[in-house]
C-alpha cells in the first residue's frame, strides 16, 4: 500500500491550503492509498540550530520538540507532499521550518528515494507573479537536493481569503494528483487554478 504524506503549512484553520489537502487525501485514499495529513501549526517545531549536533550523532537533532514524530512520517512515506498558502514569495514559515529540520535526516542518507508533491493557494492570479517562480524555483531545487521524483504541483489561484476555494476547479486537480501519487505516478497538467506545467 502507497503511504502518501501531507504536511500541511497553513497557519489558518479554515485554510484553502488544507481544502487542497483534504481533496489530494480523497482522490488517494480511494485509490488505496494509506495519507496521513500533518498540521504543522499545531505542533512545536524549533528552527535548525545549524549546530551540527545531528552531523555527529546519527542524524539525531539536539532539540526536544515534536519535529521527530514528523521525520519518523516522512521516513515511513513513499510520498512526502507539501501543501502552503503563497504569503511572501516562499513557503509558509511553518512549512519551511520543518523543512529546514530535513537537515539531520539528509545528511543520515534517510531521506532519499520518494516522490513529492506541491500544493499551493495563493491569491494571485498571475501564473508569472514572482512569488510564485520564487516558490516553485525552491521547491524543485529541494526535491532536486533530496534525490526525490517529482510527483507534480497543484496551483490554486485566485483565492485570498479562507474558504474561496471551494468552488475550484483546482480541487479535482489535487484528487488527481492524489491518484496519480497512489498509483506510483508523477503529476503533468495545465496551467492556471490547476496542475502547473514541468
Amino acid at each position: 500500500m502507497t503511504k502518501i504524506l501531507i504536511l500541511a503549512g497553513s497557519p489558518r484553520k479554515d485554510a484553502n491550503t488544507l481544502a487542497l489537502s483534504a481533496a489530494l487525501a480523497e482522490g488517494a485514499s480511494a485509490h488505496g492509498a494509506a495519507v496521513e495529513t500533518v498540521r504543522l501549526a499545531d505542533l512545536r517545531i524549533g528552527y535548525c540550530l545549524a549546530c551540527d549536533h545531528c552531523r555527529s550523532h546519527e542524524g539525531v537533532c539536539i532539540q526536544k520538540d515534536d519535529m521527530p514524530g514528523v521525520l519518523a512520517e516522512v521516513e515511513a512515506a513513499d510520498a512526502v507532499v507539501f501543501a502552503t498558502p503563497l504569503y511572501f514569495h516562499s513557503f509558509s514559515a511553518q512549512l519551511k521550518t520543518c523543512i529546514d529540520r530535513f537537515y539531520s535526516r539528509y545528511h543520515a542518507r534517510a531521506l532519499g528515494g520518494r516522490t513529492g508533491a506541491l500544493l499551493v493557494s495563493s491569491g494571485t492570479r498571475d501564473r508569472a507573479a514572482t512569488g510564485l517562480s520564487s516558490l516553485f524555483a525552491t521547491y524543485a531545487s529541494i526535491v532536486g537536493l533530496l534525490g526525490w521524483t517529482d510527483g507534480g504541483i497543484v496551483w490554486a489561484g485566485g483565492h485570498p481569503h479562507d474558504g474561496s476555494i471551494r468552488t475550484s476547479p483546482a480541487l479535482a486537480e489535487a484528487r488527481a494528483l492524489g491518484a496519480r501519487l497512489a498509483a506510483g505516478g508523477d503529476g503533468a497538467g495545465a496551467a492556471e487554478d490547476g496542475t502547473w506545467p514541468r
